[in-house]
Order: C-alpha cells, then sequence, then structure tokens
C-alpha cells in the first residue's frame, strides 16, 4: 500500500494524560520528525495546535487519547475551519489508543502498542481508510452517546474521582472495574425504586429501520413527525460505530443500512442490567422483551422529564428534547486490518 510522507504526519498528544508517558514519547519521536509532535497542556494549546495542523496541510493526524479526546478533537477541526474559512481538506485521523474507553480504537482497530501502528503505516503496510460517519446534536458532533443511567454513572464516576485525592484510595475507581464499583455501589441504589422516564421518538425523514438478529431489517413507513417509538426506558445508547467502550458492542447493527446511524432502546430494572450487559457484551444476544433497536438518519427525542445525557463517555448535562441527525460530513478514519 501507499506510504506516507513522515512530514505529512502529525502526532497530537495530551501531555497530562496518564498513559503519555517518557516511553510513549521516546518511541513516537524514534518514528516521527520532532517538529510534527505536539504536545499540549491545555485545551487553548490544543485548539493552536489544531489551527496549526490545519494551516499547514498535514494529511495525516494521529491523536492519543480516549474517546473524548477524539470528539473534543474532531469538533474543534470543524469548528476551527468554518470559523477561519479555510478550504482544506479534513486530514484523515489515526487513533494512538491510549485513553480508557477506546470504542473508535477498537472499531478501527487501533492495537495497544502505538509504535507499531506508527511503524505500519511509515512502511506502507496493511491499513486502509474508512469514512466513520459523526452524529450531530445541537452543533455537537461525535461516534456514540447515551442517555439515562449509563450517563448518570459517568455523573457519579466523575463525582467519585474529584472526591477522592489518594491514588491509592482511587485505584478502585479507575477504568472499567471503577464504572462497575460506582454502577454497582452508587447509581443502582439510587435508582433502585426511582420510575423510569418515558421517551418518545419523532421521524424528522423517512429513513427508518427496527433491526433484529430474528427477523432482519424492516422498513418502517412513516413520515415527518410520525412517532416511532414511545415507551419507558433505562438507558438509550446511539452510534456510527458498534461499540461503547471497553469493547462492549451494544450497536451491532451500526454500518448495515446507509445514511443511518442506531438507536437501542433498553428498559431494564436497575438489578438486571449487570448481567444483560454482560450477555450482550459480544453484539450477538437480543432480547425483544427490554430492548429496541432502530436505524435512523434524523429524529426528535422527547423525554417525560430531564435526563441525563453523556457524549463518548463525558457528562454532558441533562436534555429534556433534542434533535439527533447523521452529519454530512465523514470523517476519514485509518484503519488497521491484517
Amino acid at each position: 500500500m501507499k506510504k506516507i510522507s513522515r512530514s505529512k504526519i502529525a502526532i497530537l498528544l495530551n501531555d497530562n494524560a496518564r498513559n503519555v508517558n517518557d516511553s510513549v514519547k521516546k518511541e513516537v519521536e524514534s518514528l516521527i520528525p520532532r517538529e510534527n509532535i505536539f504536545y499540549t497542556k491545555s485545551l487553548e494549546e490544543a485548539d493552536i495546535t489544531i489551527a496549526k495542523i490545519l494551516h499547514e496541510g498535514y494529511s495525516h493526524v494521529f491523536t492519543g487519547g480516549g474517546d473524548g479526546t477524539l470528539v473534543y478533537f474532531l469538533n474543534r477541526m470543524k469548528e476551527i475551519k468554518k470559523s477561519a474559512k479555510l478550504k482544506v481538506k479534513l486530514p484523515t485521523v489515526g487513533i494512538l489508543r491510549l485513553g480508557t474507553g477506546n470504542a473508535v480504537a477498537i472499531y478501527t482497530n487501533s492495537g495497544k502498542k502505538i509504535a507499531d501502528d506508527l511503524k505500519t503505516i511509515l512502511k506502507g503496510g496493511a491499513y486502509k481508510t474508512q469514512k466513520i460517519p459523526l452524529i450531530n446534536v445541537n452543533n455537537k458532533y461525535f461516534t456514540f452517546a447515551g442517555f439515562g443511567i449509563d450517563a448518570l454513572i459517568l455523573n457519579d464516576y466523575d463525582a467519585v474521582k474529584k472526591k477522592i485525592k489518594n491514588r491509592f484510595l482511587r485505584w478502585p475507581f479507575i477504568g472499567l472495574k471503577g464504572y462497575f464499583t460506582v454502577a454497582l455501589g452508587i447509581t443502582m441504589p439510587k435508582t433502585f425504586f426511582s420510575k423510569r422516564p418515558i421517551v418518545e421518538i419523532y421521524a424528522n425523514s423517512d429513513n427508518v429501520y427496527r433491526a433484529s438478529f430474528s427477523k432482519g431489517f424492516e422498513k418502517v413507513e412513516v413520515k415527518k413527525g410520525d412517532l416511532i417509538f414511545k415507551g419507558p426506558f433505562s438507558i438509550l445508547v446511539l452510534g456510527t460505530t458498534p461499540y461503547y467502550g471497553y469493547g462492549l458492542k451494544l450497536l451491532p447493527f451500526v454500518g448495515k443500512k446507509e445514511k443511518t446511524f442506531q438507536i437501542k432502546i433498553i428498559n431494564l430494572h436497575p438489578i438486571q442490567m449487570p448481567i444483560e450487559v454482560l450477555r450482550a457484551w459480544n453484539g450477538k444476544y437480543e432480547n425483544s422483551n427490554y430492548a429496541h433497536d432502530f436505524l435512523l438518519e434524523d429524529v426528535t427525542v422527547k423525554f417525560s422529564e430531564d435526563v441525563p445525557f453523556q457524549i463518548a463517555g463525558e457528562a454532558a448535562g441533562y436534555v429534556k428534547e433534542t434533535r439527533i441527525s447523521l452529519s454530512h460530513e465523514d470523517v476519514n478514519f485509518i484503519e488497521f486490518r491484517e
């Protein structure tokens, strides 16, 4: 395959990230010219660097971090390009797997040894580019998000990490184990006796399908403004990548119909969630008693009350009504395949 010139590759790393250590820096600097590697310590520095990358015409940008870091990078690229009126193509994005959830990194088969990924690219090895559509909510672009208990868990997770400063005491609350510790110990008891909110989903286009393993894809005949679904829910997840962080394949029908993203509506009592989530880990499990899957292009969701919202594993406040649509601008990602 075609090699990428080292001079056209930019590396953007958060210098405050836990996984961006001296060993990682040494590996990267042995492969890429030092002037093409940008370490940032703040959002302001990151914005300046993104503007420089766009102005100087880098063809490929590797960014290190998790899904939240990636979403920030993608949104700022689009915003800076628009505000500066730059008539340039957005660079192809490669992901260095240095985050926690890594949903998009897993989808693009990014390896845990980032130097190996860079070597593959530089040698013209086995990789290709893949267009991944983005979802738009209030001009915020992302590849996955969620409403309900999963977002509430993230709120509690962030609150615990902020309160506990000692790194030894924080150990049980870091990464996937921390997510489950908070979910089981804090969030679930809070929601045990709570009444689940109602969600209504309305069509803004006629590109709507029901999806299941047993029945396949069923076209839903709707016109703009029609109600697609109404019912109680505990979690509503959506995305254009099948993974929901940590390798959890909650959205297995992504990409099965053109110009769509997937929504999964889950209605479970908190006590049922841990077992059912584990059963659904590989994406092949379904249960029509509690889960409903749709492929859609443009919808409005309305909730019976304000519900917590998360974008790419980062808490994003509370929402009662919003429009969710597929972006018209895809982003090219480097996809590693043997």
